[in-house]
């Protein structure tokens, strides 16, 4: 498995996405080595890394490669083993600056991912509106699953509780460090603001957490707000559905299709008074929220037998 996002020391909540799906594969009887380039945007460590993996494949007897992202495939080109790549969002989108531009080294990896893409014997999405963006149409929609025997409702005061947060107020959950620019937490903090003029609320942020944390700020919470202005297919709404959270979201990535008829749940324009107005209502909803049942498909066993088909129809094809 080719990843340029894993727990490491300086960050070692990253991608846990990638270090679940890690996890369930080995709990399958998957043998994974995991090779993790750290590259700092700086083209000769791609070219360190391609050397390592051509070491690593030489040595070994692998059945097959899986690149998470694009760009990370690049690493493995050209292979004589099954290739297997899983777009994820910023490898088919790009790379949004502080400035709120898409940024010339997100350009570059756009280009050389959907290069990639032309070498893969089976192409995974997260969601379609990534898979719109290939020129190859012959793909896989995959999710990243959830960890249901984790992400699952709890006591909100507990929570609260555990957590050290206010249990007289509205909490509206911000789950991303504000200085991420595709994250726009000052439109989460606008948003927020306009509503403190209507009801006692506050905005709460968790950031950097590891998932025993986030699940108990995702049940202290009475509100999730998603302000992003893109994403791939953004997990913590999928987990916020486990956690039967109501959720307030910008139109990015598959969020409609989660949506579906679901209360609860609001999209809405990048605008404060538009995202303000979605909050007040979601959280102006007596009737009680069973959300959960509507991403019991995603339980994380599910998804790991179907990537678990997609290498085998991989490695049937060489």
């Amino acid at each position: 498995m080719l990843t340029t996002g894993w727990p490491n020391p300086k960050n070692p909540n990253s991608s846990p996405f990638i270090y679940r799906q890690y996890q369930f594969l080995k709990k399958h009887g998957i043998e994974v080595d995991v090779f993790h380039l750290q590259s700092n945007h700086n083209p000769i460590n791609y070219l360190i890394g391609w050397l390592k993996v051509r070491k690593l494949i030489w040595k070994n007897t692998y059945n097959i490669v899986h690149a998470q992202w694009g760009h990370s495939a690049t690493l493995a080109i050209p292979t004589k083993l099954p290739l297997v790549i899983t777009f994820r969002g910023m490898d088919l989108e790009g790379i949004i600056n502080k400035n709120g531009d898409y940024s010339i080294y997100g350009k570059l990896l756009v280009f050389v991912s959907k290069l990639a893409s032309r070498f893969a014997d089976e192409i995974v999405v997260v969601s379609k509106n990534l898979g719109d963006k290939l020129s190859n149409k012959n793909y896989t929609i995959l999710p990243s699953g959830i960890d249901l025997d984790l992400f699952k409702p709890q006591d909100k005061f507990e929570c609260r509780k555990k957590l050290g947060l206010p249990t007289n107020k509205k909490l509206i959950l911000f789950t991303a460090a504000p200085d991420h620019p595709r994250k726009r937490f000052e439109l989460a903090k606008q948003s927020v603001n306009l509503l403190k003029n209507k009801i006692d609320c506050e905005l709460i942020i968790c950031a950097n957490q590891n998932h025993e944390n986030v699940v108990s700020f995702m049940n202290a919470a009475d509100c999730l707000i998603l302000t992003s202005a893109a994403e791939g297919s953004p997990n913590v709404v999928k987990e916020a559905l486990a956690c039967n959270l109501s959720i307030v979201s910008t139109q990015v990535g598959d969020v409609k299709e989660r949506k579906g008829t679901l209360s609860h749940f609001e999209i809405c324009e990048s605008r404060p008074e538009t995202i303000s107005n979605a909050l007040l209502k979601v959280l102006s909803i007596k009737t009680k929220n069973n959300n959960r049942k509507s991403v019991i498909n995603l339980d994380e066993n599910i998804i790991t037998n179907q990537l678990i088909e997609i290498y085998n129809k991989a490695i049937n094809k060489k």
